[in-house]
């Protein structure tokens, strides 16, 4: 049985990850594995108005709020089992996760779950996704049941491996309406013919093929405007080297940053 990753970051509790995990267990037979991190910064007690501090009826201190956030947590914690119990989906959870020991936590997990914006003020959950090899959806508010797959394809690597994870995690997809885009010549894109039509389209009969020119990150951003929320997309995420994303961001982030997509991203 497969193994899905939902990550919460401190007491935020974005119910449509959770949503769209639940959605995808139920019909690809998935256990789901709650993975609540801990690792939010101390909270800031000063306020810049003293006087006013005689107005509140209640001393907020770091003890207080800690307290409150411990509530909060324990009842996400509930929410989460009580909606994998309703859906009779398999499912633990771990709770004060060190966010930076979630990579070790990936280990053995075949897919990896989150919100597509993370809560981190400290240390970002992509940064330290981009170094696991482990598949990671990232999903928005207004998508947990994807109804269409656009396939992002450069003929890279990374790109084939993400595509392949994908086919293997999802058959409950494999009737969707899809989309194979390229930035590519189609004369680029034969000497992939055999990935393209001998497999994937074995997989995914209804896919249609568009080739939109060599209109850069930019012109691929603009394309995906025509596409509902509903639509998850699949692409080989951080191929760029480390050196360069100092000064470029890789277009996964981009596609989350300026989309209103849900992501499916690997990575060799």
């Amino acid at each position: 049985m497969k193994n899905i990753l939902v990550v919460y970051y401190g007491i935020h509790n974005p119910t449509h990850v959770l949503d769209f995990v639940l959605n995808i267990a139920k019909q690809n037979e998935f256990k789901v594995q709650g993975i609540f991190v801990d690792e939010a910064p101390s909270p800031d007690l000063s306020y810049p108005f003293p006087n006013d501090l005689n107005l509140t009826e209640e001393k907020v201190t770091s003890d207080s709020i800690e307290q409150e956030n411990e509530k909060i947590l324990a009842e996400n914690i509930q929410f989460f089992q009580d909606e994998c119990s309703i859906a009779d989906v398999k499912f633990s959870f771990e709770r004060n996760v060190p966010i930076k020991s979630l990579v070790e936590n990936t280990f053995g997990a075949d897919l990896i779950v989150m919100n597509s914006t993370s809560h981190s003020q400290e240390t970002s959950l992509r940064e330290i996704l981009k170094s696991n090899a482990c598949p990671v959806c990232q999903t928005v508010s207004t998508a947990y049941k994807p109804e269409r797959i656009v396939f992002a394809f450069d003929g890279s690597e990374n790109c084939m491996f993400a595509i392949q994870k994908f086919v293997d995690l999802f058959p409950s997809f494999y009737s969707l309406e899809s989309s194979l885009v390229t930035m590519k010549k189609e004369t680029e894109i034969l000497i992939h013919k055999e990935f393209i039509n001998d497999w994937l389209v074995r997989y995914f009969p209804k896919i249609a093929i568009e080739h939109i020119g060599g209109k850069g990150d930019d012109g691929f951003i603009d394309y995906l405007d025509k596409y509902p929320d509903n639509t998850l997309l699949v692409m080989g995420a951080y191929g760029r080297s480390a050196i360069s994303t100092l000064f470029q961001p890789s277009l996964a982030d981009k596609v989350i940053a300026e989309t209103r997509l849900s992501l499916f991203s690997a990575h060799k």
